[in-house]
């Protein structure tokens, strides 16, 4: 092999390497964003069985209470049928005993064995009364727990609704916030942590007041203050009435005063004690 083909074949050699560097460049950043629509993947199954779960659950307390009725329902009439048996031998005891009283001899006996009889059978007519009872209060009770559970679930549906409704709501407001912060030439800037750096405080606060005083030709003061939120710089528009007057920016703030210098190019009016002065003048 002459020079020049050893030159040739290391030149091939060398870019071999860096088209092999380019691809596992561009195959790492495949990889990554497959992993990210992955894990999206997997978030949204996870979501998707949790709703699965809490309808198999609701389906199952609506299938366990129709058991539970279906039950209290068979037991309840159970017992209503012990309790008409119940009465009706009651009514025979009762027979018996008057039938016993026109006995002579062995009327004594009997009359004590039909009034124990007679004890018991009230007894437990009274037990089967307060049986029948306890199952109406634990039926109603069921009911109570199946309402409860129904309006949690509709409450729950209502919120998600309720948030997802107020999620694009607020996705529109900061649209409009950030188109009237690029109108008003406010700098922002959202980080990857969600929060919004802007120099939104630089803006002088929304303030009105008056002019309390005229200083000279260039100078007056106004009854607004660095408690007002105003500061060295800010500018103030005056106005009488419906009339512009012209702008001044503020020189030095006091507590509740400040002195303002007006501003030649914006005057349209002579300035004096009482006009109007604004923050934004609308």
């Amino acid at each position: 092999m002459t020079l020049l083909g050893k030159i040739i074949s290391a030149f091939i050699f060398v870019l071999s390497i860096v088209y092999l560097f380019f691809a596992a460049i561009v195959f790492s950043t495949h990889v990554d964003w497959h992993k990210k629509a992955t894990e999206l993947e997997q978030q949204l199954t996870q979501q998707r069985k949790v709703n699965s779960d809490l309808r198999e659950s609701q389906q199952q307390l609506m299938d366990n209470l129709a058991i539970e009725q279906a039950a209290r329902r068979a037991a309840l009439a159970s017992l209503e049928v012990r309790l008409t048996m119940k009465s009706q031998e009651l009514e025979e005891k009762t027979n018996e005993l008057a039938q016993a009283l026109k006995t002579q001899g062995e009327a004594t006996a009997a009359v004590k064995t039909a009034q124990q009889l007679l004890a018991g059978l009230t007894q437990e007519v009274n037990q089967l009364r307060a049986d029948v009872k306890a199952a109406q209060q634990a039926l109603d009770q069921k009911m109570l727990q199946l309402v409860a559970t129904t309006d949690e679930v509709n409450q729950a549906r209502r919120l998600h609704a309720e948030l997802t409704e107020r999620q694009m709501q607020l996705a529109n407001q900061v649209a409009g916030y950030e188109n009237v912060l690029r109108k008003l030439g406010v700098r922002f800037e959202t980080r990857n942590d969600g929060t919004v750096v802007s120099d939104v405080n630089q803006l002088p606060p929304d303030l009105k007041g008056v002019v309390v005083a005229i200083s000279d030709a260039k100078l007056i003061e106004v009854s607004l203050g660095s408690d007002d939120g105003l500061k060295v710089g800010d500018k103030l528009d005056v106005y009488r009435d419906n009339a512009y007057l012209g702008r001044v920016v503020i020189r030095k703030t006091d507590v509740d005063r400040s002195v303002a210098e007006i501003l030649p190019d914006f005057a349209k009016g002579t300035i004096r004690k009482g006009d109007r002065v604004a923050t934004n003048l609308q």
